[in-house]
């Protein structure tokens, strides 16, 4: 017998406050693209009887991402979910924040009924209130033992199922027109949020040939997630000046729209415009502002920023938070954009307790007002990854660095810095190279390598944003034409610069130097025993490749030659990034080296024999 959850029994008036957990099967799943990057999943899941139409919160939708292993057919246990009625509009939906796969391939009815045609029933057994939406209030569920695997059952009607309905009792809040900020969508009317200022900007003006106007932006920071919120014009006006960082207001009555993370890299899939008429009023005391975290970090060590690969702009969760003692801090500078913008900037360097060091680059304000002492324990939160010349962070405008953070884990990594770790010596991940495993790392999941016919027929980096794969293969050839390039030696440029007879002029830092960079820009081409690919390979990896530096083989064309040849036929595990490009017209794959190390005949050796074992 397959345990199924009644969709019947699960929504009553209290569903949507409380965290619940459920049996159901997935009878259909779309996907829809809301933005040039981004794509919502809608699902539908049944208990064999009726169809209720079903969201995944932004973790189940990073699961999801992760394995796409939702289909039709599909048996799962959803947890941490919200049963939401709306009654203007006679609609039943829910919201699932996890969910495990317990078995595939059911059959099911295709007659199913979809559970508003019971709107009427229910609203009499379960006291449906007459407001537009239940509002959500989320917490810890508690441990609900699960169901091992059932064998393969033909679902045709639910007759054949056991209807039980987990519930996890939870108290409901007094002011019950709150939601969760997780849950916050453009499917819901009426919402109010009670949450944290975690981040304000300044008030921002613009003019251009459509008019002129002004913006802010914040943060607001619940237990359960953060959002950016907007106000422009009259309603910058009027809540610029309210809203105070460190505070916490409840807010309605403003209007929510998908998140452009091109302007912003948290997570949440919406965002809020605030209006004249939104209603933002301030709570005071404890009871007020119960529940409502001061900050939310996600800290991550500096170490493990090494193989974590650099998201780009318009992609959410690209924001980090880091934790680690100020090592080093450089003055401040200014650089130039190719727009002839120009940005104050200072980098600081920070190390923890993995004898690891990371550049962390200001920008404008904070750059010219920083002023922690070297030595401080700081949380550098909102810090952006980035992976040129080496692996570094960006401190993104709504980030902020925090000094002595009341964090047991900062209290211990102060107690290591001032026993150890000021005489230590550390590996700095963002200088030229640092970035990049050895040749002899060992840190590759040869289970993850893909073959290059798979990479080629599978279309790998054709979607709108970059993918990453692992691969083995050899070197094929390695072009000697143009495998260099001249770069302005302006620390931080690097930009191409032209040769103008006795010296060098770079266009970007509108700066001429006597001397230049040289520095790879290799075409060379991948071969497995399946297909061939060609990929760029730049500096970085390039040196750690041929173990010389392109100055030196730019002035010995023999010695390239000889360094090239060398290199044919010699086997290597490749990262690859697959990225779209525009060719002609004409849209195609390009490839580049992330990073490469070389084959460990030994793992690959126990790679195969517990294969083998495992037949």
């Amino acid at each position: 017998m397959v345990k199924i959850t009644s969709l019947y029994d699960f929504f009553t008036k209290e569903s949507s406050h409380e965290l619940k957990e459920g049996y159901f099967f997935i009878n259909s799943i779309k996907s829809r693209k809301n933005s040039e990057t981004k794509k919502n999943h809608v699902l539908t899941v049944t208990d064999g009887e009726y169809v209720v139409k079903t969201f995944l919160k932004d973790s189940a939708i990073d699961q999801f991402r992760e394995n796409f292993d939702l289909r039709k057919g599909a048996y799962i246990y959803a947890e941490n979910v919200n049963a939401v009625i709306i009654a203007d509009r006679r609609k039943f939906s829910m919201a699932i924040g996890k969910y495990e796969i317990l078995d595939y391939d059911h059959v099911l009815d295709d007659n199913l009924v979809m559970l508003e045609e019971k709107f009427d029933e229910l609203k009499k057994i379960s006291d449906i209130p007459s407001y537009n939406a239940h509002p959500f209030d989320l917490g810890g569920a508690s441990e609900t033992p699960k169901e091992t695997t059932p064998n393969q059952t033909s679902i045709n009607s639910s007759a054949t199922m056991t209807k039980d309905a987990p519930l996890v009792k939870r108290k409901l809040p007094a002011d019950r027109s709150l939601m969760a900020i997780e849950l916050l969508s453009s499917y819901q009317n009426n919402w109010a949020i009670k949450a944290r200022v975690s981040f304000k900007s300044d008030v921002k003006t613009w003019s251009n040939q459509r008019g002129s106007g002004s913006l802010f932006n914040v943060h607001f920071l619940d237990e359960t997630g953060e959002i950016r919120a907007t106000g422009f014009n009259d309603a910058c006006t009027k809540f610029s000046e309210l809203l105070q960082e460190g505070k916490v207001y409840r807010v309605s009555k403003a209007r929510l729209k998908q998140a452009n993370h091109k302007f912003s890299t948290l997570k949440h899939s919406y965002e809020i415009q605030l209006e004249n008429d939104t209603q933002i009023e301030e709570c005071v005391g404890d009871e007020q502002e119960g529940n409502v975290p001061q900050v939310k970090y996600e800290l991550v060590t500096l170490d493990a920023l090494k193989t974590m690969e650099a998201l780009p702009n318009n992609q959410p969760g690209g924001e980090l938070d880091v934790l680690g003692i100020i090592n080093k801090v450089d003055t401040a500078f200014q650089i130039t954009s190719k727009a002839g913008k120009t940005y104050d900037r200072r980098n600081i360097t920070i190390v923890d307790e993995s004898l690891t060091a990371v550049n962390i680059n200001l920008w404008n304000k904070p750059a010219l007002e920083f002023n922690i002492p070297v030595g401080s324990v700081v949380v550098c939160k909102g810090c952006k990854l980035t992976d040129f010349r080496g692996k570094s962070l960006s401190m993104t405008p709504g980030g902020r660095i925090v000094e002595s953070p009341d964090l047991k884990e900062a209290y211990k990594l102060k107690g290591w810095f001032n026993d150890v770790g000021k005489s230590a010596s550390f590996d700095n991940i963002s200088e030229e190279g640092g970035n990049l495993s050895s040749l002899n790392n060992e840190e590759i999941d040869i289970s993850k390598r893909i073959p290059f016919n798979k990479l080629i027929n599978e279309n790998v980096g054709m979607q709108d944003t970059p993918e990453y794969v692992t691969l083995k293969g050899f070197i094929g050839k390695i072009k000697q034409q143009n495998f260099f390039y001249e770069a302005c030696a302006t620390p931080d440029c690097l930009k191409k610069v032209t040769n103008i007879g006795d010296a060098y002029s770079c266009e970007k830092c509108e700066k001429t130097h006597d001397t230049c960079l040289k520095r790879y820009t290799l075409n060379m081409q991948l071969i497995d025993p399946y297909d061939s690919i060609w990929v760029s390979c730049f500096n970085d990896v390039a040196e750690k490749l041929l173990g010389h530096t392109a100055d030196e083989l730019a002035d010995d064309p023999k010695l390239a030659e000889t360094v090239f040849n060398e290199k044919n036929m010699e086997p290597f595990n490749f990262r690859l990034r697959a990225s779209k490009r525009e060719y002609g017209g004409v849209e195609r794959v390009n490839y580049s080296i992330m990073t490469l190390s070389k084959v460990n005949f030994n793992k690959e050796v126990d790679y195969v024999a517990d294969l083998l074992l495992n037949l």
